[in-house]
């Protein structure tokens, strides 16, 4: 059976998840190039490519982890080649030290790197907000809300990585990544590119005295991505000659768009969010006479706002936590404080059993901590009859029984 994201009709649709959307995204751009170490919400991405990885011709891998992942992509980019690195946010963390300074060396050919947040921790340690770390790596980075959104990000990124030789951040949350919808498909193609590496030293050795002229060269390609942000088919403006302006990114402007109604508000949908895109918020900001900024997790475009004196209400006006993400009736709620919409019914209240987390089928630390509760288990059966043993006959001595760690393959089974 083909795959979704195989599937050579352009103009018709499919239906997948945010992470499919991306894989088709980078198979519809040519990518050649895909590695990944698989932690949720990003695992599908690589799952997604490598089952058109022999189709299509590309080289797939699970690396040994985040950090290797990106310097495979970031070599294959390096030779001309399209390539894309995917994650969640905290393999980001771990891939940091090979983005920051691939800041600084560029690229040649296009590289992504999808990154997915977590937002309310579902299979994660913390919650991170990975536009400030475009922010922190000077990497532009673009914002999907929905799986079409992530499909013709995915595409476009690749493009204009480059027009400015850097990789571009495609960040994800959760819902964008495990949600699904009805996707338009574009166009296959094949670039043909051969891999061909230029061997000159100063411009990927990152010594002192080559990154301090990288710098430079680095805040030349920010200057013209500042001025490409605000002309970017991803930055829109939805004018209904409203007072009332609404400014969103993610998944959280799409869920005000469902509980409001969208004719009586005017809207700013920002998708291409670093670097921000001041000209076009300002353009917008003249249209209207009061700003709402609706964001999930921290409040990034509110704090660019305040940076260009525009005044908006955020967080704090819509009683919204930088904790957990959004959902259609937390906004709900959110706007029914401002007197905005009505207030979200009460949900009935269902005493379930509560069900804790597991490892993802296939996770390669399932089969460890198998192994372990199978041990735990063998050593509480072996204490329980020591000490049923020594209670049955009080005039003989306690013996300790040693038990045995070792796991044979029987009782494994």
């Amino acid at each position: 059976m083909t795959s979704k994201i195989a599937v050579d009709k352009p103009g018709s649709f499919a239906l997948l998840n945010g992470d499919e959307a991306v894989a088709r995204g980078a198979v519809e751009a040519s990518v050649k190039v895909a590695a990944s170490y698989p932690g949720t919400p990003a695992t599908e991405i690589l799952e997604a490519l490598a089952e058109v990885s022999k189709e299509f011709g590309i080289y797939a891998e699970w690396s040994v982890n985040e950090i290797v992942a990106t310097e495979v992509a970031a070599g294959a980019s390096m030779a001309g080649v399209r390539s894309i690195v995917s994650m969640k946010h905290v393999g980001l963390n771990v891939a940091a030290d090979a983005a920051m300074t691939l800041a600084y060396t560029g690229v040649e050919g296009g590289m992504v790197i999808a990154v997915c947040d977590d937002p309310s921790l579902h299979s994660s340690q913390n919650e991170q907000d990975t536009r400030y770390f475009a922010v922190h790596s000077k990497l532009p980075l673009l914002d999907a809300g929905n799986p079409q959104e992530a499909l013709d990000m995915a595409r476009d990124a690749f493009e204009l990585s480059e027009k400015l030789h850097l990789p571009v951040i495609l960040r994800l949350t959760t819902r964008v990544a495990h949600g699904k919808a009805r996707v338009k498909l574009g166009r296959l193609r094949d670039l043909g590119r051969r891999a061909d590496f230029d061997k000159q030293g100063s411009k990927w050795v990152m010594v002192p005295a080559n990154a301090i002229r990288q710098h430079r060269v680095l805040e030349v390609k920010m200057a013209e991505a500042k001025t490409l942000v605000n002309h970017s088919r991803f930055n829109v403006i939805e004018d209904n000659a409203s007072q009332i302006g609404i400014i969103g990114s993610g998944v959280g402007y799409y869920y005000a768009r469902s509980v409001l109604d969208t004719k009586k508000f005017s809207w700013l949908k920002l998708g291409f969010v670093y670097p921000f895109p001041q000209e076009i918020v300002e353009r917008f900001a003249l249209k209207v006479k009061k700003i709402i900024v609706i964001e999930e997790l921290r409040p990034y475009i509110e704090e660019n706002l305040q940076r260009l004196g525009l005044q908006a209400l955020g967080k704090s006006e819509l009683e919204l936590e930088e904790i957990g993400e959004l959902t259609p009736d937390r906004v709900r709620q959110a706007f029914a404080s401002l007197g905005l919409a009505n207030k979200a019914e009460e949900p009935e209240f269902l005493d379930l059993l509560a069900r804790p987390p597991t490892l993802c089928p296939g996770c390669p630390h399932r089969a460890f901590y198998y192994a372990l509760n199978m041990v735990n288990q063998h050593v509480n059966c072996e204490t329980k009859s020591a000490l049923a043993a020594a209670s049955a006959s009080t005039s003989a001595p306690l013996r300790r029984r040693k038990c045995s760690t070792r796991l044979s393959l029987e009782s494994a089974q």
